[in-house]
């Protein structure tokens, strides 16, 4: 009302910003640590895989090593060489002074001596199954 003397004035403000820039900062800084935090599960996860992968090229490598070693200690079977000749070396490879009795060998010619028919029916269920 002008009569009275009241007057309406229009004047700018500016609002307070500061707890709005303080929310950003924030939110920054969240963003900020959970990237670090990726980056970190990403290097444990790497590192991991890779520790993973390293100890199964050892694994593998000790079982080649084995593999290989166990072939050499194996010699390749001659050709022209008979039965009696392989059990003739296989009895001078017996320490002298162990009776025959005690040696698996002997074991074995004994049980065969005694059980022929067992013994027959092993080697024939052996060939038959090449």
């Amino acid at each position: 009302d002008e009569e009275r003397g009241d007057r309406i004035s229009v004047q700018g403000m500016s609002f307070d910003r500061s707890h709005e820039e303080e929310m950003e900062a924030a939110f920054a800084a969240l963003d900020e640590q959970e990237r670090e935090e990726r980056l970190h599960r990403l290097l444990a996860i790497g590192g991991g895989a890779l520790l993973l992968v390293f100890l199964l090229i050892l694994l593998i490598r000790r079982a080649q090593r084995r593999y290989l070693t166990e072939r050499a200690l194996v010699p390749p079977p001659a050709e022209d060489v008979s039965l009696e000749d392989l059990i003739a070396e296989r009895e001078e490879e017996v320490p002298p002074g162990i009776p025959p009795e005690k040696t698996l060998q002997g074991q074995v010619r004994a049980a065969v001596e005694t059980n022929m028919d067992v013994a027959v029916a092993v080697l024939r269920s052996w060939l038959t199954e090449k």
